[in-house]
């Protein structure tokens, strides 16, 4: 009979999770403001409320460096039950990761999806927001 030992690695999870609130809706983010003799669109109070709240949640996270780019998955947990588009939340949070200097710039992000779970238990359950994953290209493509 053969003795042998095993060592098992404790292969280290690549992808990095974070959770951030809503983002103001698309009607909530900008606003016109008269200047000169035209018009120009400045940031809503409500936005730059939510930019600096997701700049202090995501304070001190390692920069994620990446030569190929990002894969992103993004959860988005409303509310409510109200018919939104899914792609609201979707350049805020970009951009909020950029700012914070977790991604480098948002032009590389080379994939993502996007959900919007439906949970089968009372809204009360869930806390609104976004669940970010995010994962380097060069992690997502080794071999299993």
């Amino acid at each position: 009979m053969l003795n042998a030992s095993f060592s098992v690695r404790a292969v280290s999870d690549p992808r990095r999770r974070y959770k951030l609130p809503l983002p103001p809706t698309g009607n909530h983010r900008l606003m016109p403001v008269k200047m000169g003799k035209g018009l120009r669109l400045i940031k809503t109070p409500k936005m730059r409320a939510w930019e600096k709240e997701a700049a202090e949640l995501l304070q001190g996270e390692e920069a994620l460096i990446s030569r190929k780019g990002y894969r992103l998955s993004l959860q988005i947990w409303w509310p409510d039950r109200r018919r939104r588009d899914i792609d609201g939340p979707v350049k805020s949070v970009f951009d909020a990761l950029v700012r914070a200097g977790i991604l480098e710039d948002d032009s590389l992000i080379k994939y993502f999806d996007v959900e919007t779970p439906v949970s089968p238990y009372s809204l009360d359950d869930i806390e609104p927001g976004v669940d970010i994953t995010i994962t380097t290209v060069e992690d997502w493509e080794l071999p299993i």
